[in-house]
Formats: C-alpha cells, sequence, structure tokens
C-alpha cells in the first residue's frame, strides 16, 4: 500500500514535471504501463488527475479544491491568532478558535491568559457540536439539510446515554441566530459558563466561532455583560482580518 501511495504521489510530481502520457510517466517511475494505467484510474476516480485526449493526464480539479481549502485553513488560524490572544487577555481567561471538521468542533487556537484553565483546551482537540458553545455557532450556520444529517449522527451516538433533545436544540439554535451568541453551562469540569460567537469571512459566512470560558457561577469575578462585549469585539475584529465588512449582532 506504502509502495502505491508513493508511485501515486510521484506520478502527479511527474505530471507537473511536463511528463503526462503514459509512456512517459511509466519510464519516470520505471514500473510497467499497465502498474502506472492502475493508478491513474484510482486517481482519475478521486478526480485527482484527469485524462485530456486519448493519451495526456492533468491534474484534477480535486487538487484545486483541496489547495483552494488549504489556503483558506492557513488564511483563518492566521487571522484568528491575534484576536484570540487579546480575548484571552481582556477577559483573563482561556480563549480559543473552532472550526468545523467532519461533523465536529475543531480547537485550532487556544491563548490562556493564566493558568486558572489551562490545558481544558487544547489545539487539535475536538469537540462535540451539540454540546458545546463554540459548537453550536457552527451548527446554527448550517444549511437544513447538513443540519439534519449532523443532528442524525448525534442521536444515533448518543442513544441510549444522554439522548438528544433535537426539539430543544433546534430551538436553541434559532435563538442564536437571532442574538449571535452560544453558552453551554459546565463545558468544561472545573467551569462554569463559556459563551462563542460566530467569525465570518468576506463572503459572510461563517467559517470559525471564537470562545472564551467564564468561572464557575459561585467563584467567577468576570462580569457576563463585559465578557459578551469582549466576545463581540474579539469576533468583530477576526471577522474584519477575513475581509467582512458587516455587522456583529450584539
Amino acid at each position: 500500500m506504502s509502495q502505491s501511495l508513493d508511485r501515486g504521489l510521484r506520478i502527479l510530481d511527474e505530471i507537473v514535471a511536463g511528463r503526462t502520457t503514459l509512456t512517459e510517466l511509466s519510464q519516470a517511475l520505471g514500473v510497467h504501463k499497465s502498474t502506472v494505467l492502475r493508478l491513474l484510474t484510482v486517481l482519475q476516480q478521486h478526480h485527482v488527475v484527469s485524462r485530456v485526449g486519448t493519451s495526456d493526464y492533468r491534474l484534477g480539479h480535486r487538487l484545486f479544491d483541496l489547495a483552494a481549502f488549504a489556503l483558506e485553513s492557513r488564511d483563518i488560524t492566521a487571522s484568528l491568532h491575534e484576536p484570540v490572544r487579546a480575548l484571552a487577555t481582556a477577559a483573563k481567561s482561556t480563549a480559543y478558535a473552532v472550526v468545523l471538521d467532519d461533523g465536529a468542533g475543531l480547537v485550532i487556537d487556544v491563548a490562556d491568559h493564566t493558568d486558572r484553565f489551562a490545558g481544558l483546551v487544547q489545539v487539535g482537540s475536538t469537540l462535540p457540536l451539540h454540546a458545546t458553545a463554540a459548537g453550536k455557532v457552527l451548527l446554527a450556520s448550517m444549511k437544513p439539510t447538513e443540519l439534519d444529517g449532523v443532528l442524525n449522527r448525534v442521536a444515533s451516538s448518543t442513544r441510549g446515554s444522554s439522548p438528544l433533545d433535537r426539539a430543544a436544540l433546534l430551538g436553541e439554535l434559532e435563538k442564536l441566530r437571532v442574538s449571535g451568541i452560544a453558552q453551554a453551562h459546565g463545558e468544561h469540569p472545573t467551569t462554569g459558563l463559556t459563551v462563542a460567537a460566530p467569525v465570518r469571512d468576506a463572503r459572510g459566512e461563517v467559517v470559525a466561532a471564537l470562545a472564551v470560558i467564564g468561572g464557575p457561577a459561585e467563584q467567577t469575578r468576570i462580569d457576563p455583560r463585559a465578557l459578551l462585549a469582549q466576545l463581540l469585539a474579539a469576533t468583530s475584529n477576526a471577522s474584519a482580518r477575513l475581509g467582512w465588512t458587516g455587522a456583529v449582532v450584539e
């Protein structure tokens, strides 16, 4: 398998170098044409390469899609870096950025102002969409069919343990679309309120959520109104860095 993967990746390099026919690719890789043809067939099925005419191959549109996604993801992470840190400093807490990834929330950046909540959230960790403030922000931005699919998977995975209250969640998401703010209590161990808000790109689409952790209600020194203002300032800053010129819902 690893040898086939290596050869498949080498085929892409060879096409970029201008060797685009079956004969040229076979000679460049030093393997029989039948082997190269089999690899090309698989690559075509995944739209990584496409056939031109009867003998030439070129890079497929899937590679361009992946490249665009990679660039967009890098832009999002870079654009959120400073706002996340500014939010953590202003709130004197932990702030983090989350993006949608295969039906879950993926944490792409974290900043801790103090060690009060250090370690509760880590870059690369995943969060359930239906049970976290940032996750609800991402759910609220989904189209109905996409949202329905995600909730169906959640319902299947939570059946028998803590069943999903679909009606209650949908009602919460509807309110979130109006307020622009999501809340979750006890989302992380030893914490109280966590709040999150959307980050938008130049098209106005929600591409990430910023979240900040409050403390347990009986211990927190954070003014909830101040926390929300700091969060909205951070999401406004992040969205502006991504080219959005609209107004944040307050």
